[in-house]
Parts: C-alpha cells; sequence; structure tokens
C-alpha cells in the first residue's frame, strides 16, 4: 500500500527542496504535504479496520435517527432482546423496575434483566420524538407494559410511566 506512494513523497520532497520565490510559506506547505503523505496510510489501515468490522450475532444496538421512532422499528428491537435473552419479557422487566422503585436507584445484579432498560430507553426516546398522538401512546403503551423506570439528574427518585404517559 505504500508504493503507490513512493512517487509522490519523492516528488514532493524533489518539490521541497527547490528555492521557492516565498520560502516561509513554501516550507509550511512542504511540511504540511509530507505529514499528510505520512499520516495517509495509518488513516488508510483506521478505515479499513471499519469496513472489516463484522455485527455481532444478535445486534441490538438502538439506531438514534427518526426511522428507529416508528412502531416496526420498536416491535424489531423487542424481538431481538427476546431472541438474545430468554429471561427477557414484560413481566420480568415489570419486576426489575419494581425493585429499581423500591431501592430508589440501581437494581442488584441478580434482579438485572439484560434488555429491559435498553427497550425502556428506546419506548422513553419515541414519546419524547413524537410527543403526543398515535405513537406516543404506542409507546406509552410499552413503557407500561414493560414497567418502565429511569433514573435522572434532576430527581433523586426515578420517574416512572405513569409520570411521563399522564
Amino acid at each position: 500500500w505504500l508504493k503507490p506512494l513512493a512517487p509522490a513523497i519523492i516528488s514532493l520532497r524533489l518539490y521541497c527542496s527547490i528555492s521557492p520565490r516565498e520560502p516561509a510559506q513554501m516550507a509550511i506547505s512542504c511540511k504540511m504535504l509530507i505529514l499528510l503523505s505520512l499520516a495517509a496510510p495509518s488513516v488508510a489501515r483506521l478505515l479499513d479496520h471499519r469496513i472489516h468490522v463484522k455485527p455481532a450475532l444478535a445486534d441490538v444496538s438502538i439506531r438514534r435517527d427518526a426511522s428507529a421512532m416508528t412502531e416496526d422499528a420498536v416491535q424489531e428491537q423487542i424481538r431481538q432482546y427476546r431472541t438474545a435473552n430468554p429471561m427477557f419479557s414484560e413481566e420480568s422487566c415489570t419486576k426489575m423496575f419494581e425493585t429499581k422503585l423500591k431501592l430508589g436507584g440501581p437494581v442488584p445484579s441478580e434482579s438485572f434483566v439484560k434488555g429491559c432498560t435498553e427497550v425502556c430507553g428506546l419506548v422513553k426516546k419515541v414519546k419524547d420524538y413524537w410527543g403526543s398522538g398515535k405513537m406516543a401512546d404506542f409507546a406509552c403503551g410499552h413503557i407500561n407494559d414493560f414497567g418502565c423506570v429511569w433514573q435522572t439528574a434532576e430527581r433523586v427518585t426515578p420517574v416512572t410511566g405513569k409520570e411521563l404517559c399522564r
């Protein structure tokens, strides 16, 4: 991968060794060109690494754009969490969040259910995004079904779904 850059680096060095009309500006330009040519392989390696990253078997990451704010996107995320974690359900999430509310903070590891926090985060974003209407009602339905509870910096006690979906 360096071979194609070799002629450019050699010509840069030759170009930079010619006495320019404005020496200070030309010296800075030459140094910048040399630095850029030296940095290019590192950038290429980083980009090449990003291209070859393999997705996880159950990639359940939450997208942050408007396409994640649809009924189908929410249902798909829930389906993926059910597939990835057999313990994930409305009942287990409700129980986990009841414990969180009772304790006023994080739940013990034995009460934690993977996926509950993520799904509640997603449906809260849907509710916040739409505000009111059909999609907000859809989000509130899931917020109530999963018994969602959130910690916030503004309050000591967690925020409940009943407060969010009045």
